[in-house]
């Protein structure tokens, strides 16, 4: 069994981030300690470790010991280079923190990406992820804050949900994924999120994660009832699931927000329709197209359009 190791944190009240000595683990904490820590290591007079180093179990806890030594030696708490005050202070996650540690979160996690491939082909819970760039974009152009209580449904790996909480400082922020081994991903990735914000002294929002359908009774409640930002890339799902999506979201309450892969309800040409056979979610809602950054998916190289829908019964 793999021993566990511990990286000292950098400032003194700070959590030490503790890891599993195996060569993906080694890896990934090769390029954290190359986003993170490069200020650091060239105050104490160390490079980042050698491929070999990594390669090599007794070698790398080594490296850990010396640069755990040197850090304290050193009294870094008292000397942190001033271009390293988005990882030395604490409080909320900066923007570009939130998004480097989104991404080295779900490398701990997720070991073989070939893993996210287990579904059947044409089917709804075929996986895509909405990039973290993007989703900071949706963030900063919505003004998503502490006062909204964020859902992503079908949720995938739990990705967005963690670096909401960690950027938005939301309320809460909660995943629904019906896909099992998906599920088990997503609580690793919360774990080492959790682990890495504390790691920097960041602070800690709410995150629950939701094993089950988003059409199971409970959680359409907490749709209609307490969400304020919704999230669904729907852009594969069958036609009866975005009908009973449909449904679900006609019932949130004023304000609601949703972003989506693909419209909601289409609209009609003319914005003073008042044919009967506009679609009922059309009347009682607006829809616009959301800024986007390039490549902003992991199923395309291309851009992909997103919507925001409000809900507006009285319009």
């Amino acid at each position: 069994m793999p021993s566990l190791i511990s990286l000292k944190s950098i400032r003194p009240f700070n959590r030490d981030f503790l890891f599993s000595n195996t060569l993906h683990i080694r890896r990934t904490l090769k390029e954290l300690l190359e986003v993170t820590h490069k200020p650091m290591l060239d105050m104490v007079n160390m490079d980042l470790p050698t491929n070999g180093v990594v390669a090599d179990e007794r070698k790398f806890e080594a490296y850990i010991y010396k640069l755990n030594d040197r850090l304290t030696q050193c009294g870094m708490h008292s000397r942190i280079p001033p271009n390293s005050s988005d990882v030395t202070s604490g409080g909320p996650c900066p923007r570009n923190l939130a998004i480097s540690l989104g991404h080295i979160a779900y490398r701990f996690a997720i070991p073989d990406a070939n893993e996210l491939r287990h579904y059947a082909a044409g089917s709804s819970t075929i996986y895509g992820e909405i990039n973290l760039e993007q989703m900071a974009s949706f963030v900063d152009e919505l003004n998503i804050g502490p006062n909204d209580h964020f859902m992503d449904l079908g949720s995938g790996v739990g990705q967005l949900v963690s670096f909401v909480a960690a950027y938005a400082q939301t309320k809460k922020s909660v995943g629904v994924e019906i896909m099992p081994n998906l599920a088990q991903m997503a609580r690793a990735n919360e774990q080492f999120s959790k682990s890495l914000l504390r790691h920097f002294g960041k602070t800690v929002n709410p995150t629950r994660l939701v094993h089950g359908s988003f059409t199971s009774p409970d959680i359409v409640h907490e749709i209609q009832n307490e969400a304020t930002v919704i999230c669904v890339n729907n852009i594969k799902f069958s036609a009866e699931l975005k009908l009973e999506l449909k449904m679900i979201l006609s019932k949130c309450a004023d304000g609601t927000r949703i972003i989506s892969s693909e419209s909601i309800a289409p609209r009609p040409r003319s914005q003073n329709s008042t044919s009967s056979r506009v679609d009922e979610f059309v009347r009682i809602s607006t829809e616009r197209p959301l800024l986007l950054v390039e490549s902003n998916t992991s199923w395309t190289g291309n851009t992909v359009p997103f919507y925001l829908t409000e809900i507006k019964h009285n319009q």
